[in-house]
């Protein structure tokens, strides 16, 4: 059994039909079908079943794709693992040393533990402060003499005034998803547009929820993941996430259900400094690190969900 085929089978559950996720795999719908019947030939049981209506799970075929999603994580986890084992070993045999200091969204939180160790195993002679920052991004913000670490888009009004006094590295680009109740009319659906999304969150932000989400006449305002989360199970209101934040987020929170924005790119992921500010051999490194952890994080979102 390949790794790869478990990909195509989770891709395939989550997708509205066989010929959606033909296409999201770029391969064609046949060969995608002699896949799917060697799995089910594989572990002697019929996973999926065909109707006038297209093609379903059976519940052993919902089984095999929940042990499918585990195993592509702990695999992805696994390479994940090793490639920072590889960036160490480059890393340590420089020996750089120095202080580098990062202000980061509030989401940042949720692996903050795991992201300083790795960065110190990195990265041993490198002292870093990563400072959290819910503010609204401001022009006087972004030209202030240190690095930000960004998980949306920059507003256009603050990106007139600053795009001249600022640099822009880019870390990774996450999609968006919708976070519902599983009991919501909302969850039956397998993709969403932004259109449709925007009347039902009064805010987009892609990457953290920082906005103000609306559901009936229930308002809620947080820029804390989880209580979004908790709210959109006890109070049946939604919010958006980003893909790399839902692998640890989805297991916490089984009764939720995330739409993709179907005809949305997503949202960068950047590190922002001023003009004036000089990068150290510390901060170069940081950032080559966060283009690491986080791809990392995308490729682990992109195998399960």
């Amino acid at each position: 059994m390949k790794i790869e085929h478990l990909r195509y089978f989770v891709c395939f559950a989550n997708a509205a039909s066989i010929n959606q996720a033909a296409k999201e795999l770029y391969i064609s719908q046949q060969q995608l079908n002699r896949i799917l019947t060697s799995l089910e030939h594989e572990v002697h049981a019929t996973l999926f079943e065909r109707s006038s209506r297209g093609t379903r799970l059976t519940e052993e075929g919902q089984a095999f794709a929940r042990y499918a999603g585990k195993i592509l994580t702990e695999y992805s986890a696994m390479q994940n693992y090793f490639l920072m084992r590889r960036s160490a070993s480059q890393l340590t045999r420089q020996s750089i040393s120095g202080k580098t200091v990062v202000y980061i969204p509030p989401f940042i939180s949720i692996f903050l533990s795991d992201m300083i160790n790795k960065f110190k195993e990195i990265a041993p002679n490198i002292d870093i402060t990563c400072i959290e920052d819910s503010s609204p991004i401001t022009a006087a913000g972004l030209t202030s003499n240190h690095l930000h670490f960004l998980g949306c888009f920059i507003p256009e009004d603050v990106m007139t005034e600053v795009k001249d006094n600022i640099h822009i590295i880019p870390i990774s680009h996450a999609r968006t998803y919708l976070c519902v109740n599983k009991t919501s009319s909302l969850a039956q659906l397998k993709g969403i547009e932004s259109q449709k999304g925007t009347s039902l969150v009064s805010t987009i932000s892609p990457v953290a929820p920082l906005g103000t989400y609306v559901h009936e006449k229930l308002v809620f305002t947080s820029s804390n993941v989880y209580q979004h989360l908790d709210s959109v199970v006890q109070n049946n209101t939604v919010c958006t996430m980003p893909d790399f934040l839902l692998p640890k987020l989805k297991p916490m929170y089984p009764d939720i259900v995330t739409i993709p924005f179907v005809e949305s790119d997503g949202s960068p992921c950047q590190i922002v400094y001023p003009t004036s500010y000089i990068l150290s051999e510390a901060d170069e490194v940081l950032i080559s690190f966060l283009k690491v952890y986080f791809q990392n994080l995308q490729l682990i979102a992109q195998q399960v969900l």
